[in-house]
């Protein structure tokens, strides 16, 4: 993405084909696929956690499942999605 901004290059970021760029006709620019970056990372607090882009439903849910939480997932339109969690 730094190298997109600098270079005045459009990106998008894809992550389990959706939105890949024969769906969105168009595009140009450079496509990055977000898959590998599946890390969950609960908080100090035990309160809530961080989901990087790549980041599924299922994977929310066993992985927090297996650690002791429940959450509602919630995203936004960033990389970056996050959860509130409570303990079971």
């Amino acid at each position: 993405m730094k190298y997109s901004n600098k270079n005045s290059i459009n990106f998008l970021a894809v992550n389990r084909a959706h939105g890949w760029t024969d769906d969105v006709g168009t595009f140009q620019g450079l496509q990055i696929d977000l898959a590998s970056l599946t890390a969950i990372t609960i908080k100090p607090d035990k309160k809530s956690a961080l989901f990087q882009g790549g980041v599924f439903g299922e994977l929310v849910i066993k992985t927090l499942w297996d650690q002791g939480y429940v959450t509602s997932e919630s995203s936004s339109n960033s990389s970056t999605k996050s959860a509130s969690l409570q303990a079971y």
